[in-house]
């Protein structure tokens, strides 16, 4: 996946989830999450894979069976996006990365933004949740200095 289908991507699922709210979260192997969404266009199962091999994005009709405990990586992504509506997805420059930014509430009852960053760089894909000031939450690989 190069810059350019990436961009096709950004703008498709901008049109589709634009407005949507997650529904579910779910991780059915260590690098894929799967977030269901309900919106105006009716449910979408947005894929999301960090996969070395095959690290992709795209809408998909398939549903896998989720662990019967979830992951940790799972758990902070339904504690933070849960129920959240997206704001929008878009590519950061030309670059293999994908933001998805959803608005949410806080514990405190504040509308506050997080994203999802999915970083599409062959064996060094990642899933990053970042939190409104940017600081990053918890991410899908754990990458050390």
């Amino acid at each position: 996946m190069d810059g350019l289908f990436l961009g096709f991507i950004a703008r498709e699922l901008n049109a589709v989830l634009t407005g949507a709210r997650v529904e579910k979260v779910q991780q059915p192997e260590r690098d894929e999450v799967h977030i269901l969404f309900r919106g105006a266009c009716g449910p979408r199962r947005l894929l999301l894979s960090a996969s070395a091999g095959c690290a992709r994005i795209h809408l998909t009709e398939t549903v896998k069976q989720a662990p019967m405990e979830p992951p940790m990586f799972c758990m902070v992504l339904r504690k933070h996006i849960g129920g959240a509506r997206v704001l929008g997805v878009r590519q950061v420059g030309g670059d293999r990365i994908l933001e998805v930014e959803f608005e949410t509430m806080e514990e405190m009852g504040d509308l506050t933004k997080k994203t999802l960053v999915c970083e599409f760089m062959g064996r060094h894909s990642n899933l990053i949740l970042v939190g409104p000031t940017g600081k990053i939450i918890d991410s899908a690989r754990h990458v050390t200095e």
